[in-house]
């Protein structure tokens, strides 16, 4: 069965292919205010998002991550869902998903409303 992605999904997808391509790359997450659930993240590729986070009670940052990166891996694989599902329990844990998979997240730096990474082989 072949699994129906959406836009969001299918631009994630894009991004992650572009960083499997170049043996790394950079990610940046812009954060922005909502009227109800305060700050949001976002990862974008080519200026539209690839990322749908928003809510409260929970990490915002490694959901947003893990929405994204899990493309890293095989769609419908088991690591593919073991990255998906650090998503909400904090950074420490989609690093060390994605570390599993041979991909290393470091971030770079951080500000108000951005957060900037680099992805590279493990």
């Amino acid at each position: 069965m072949k699994t129906k992605l959406t836009t969001v999904e299918k631009r994630a997808l894009n991004l992650c292919q572009s960083i499997i391509r170049n043996e790394g790359g950079q990610i940046d997450v812009v954060w922005s205010k909502s009227a109800m659930y305060g700050m949001n993240p976002r990862i974008e590729y080519h200026g539209e998002k690839c990322t749908n986070v928003s809510g409260c009670g929970y990490d915002k940052l490694s959901q947003c991550l893990a929405d994204c990166l899990r493309f890293l891996a095989p769609i419908d694989s088991e690591i593919h869902g073991a990255i998906h599902g650090t998503g909400g329990a904090g950074e420490s844990s989609t690093e060390k998903a994605l570390l599993k998979t041979g991909w290393k997240l470091e971030k770079l730096s951080s500000g108000k409303t951005w957060d900037s990474y680099q992805l590279s082989m493990a």
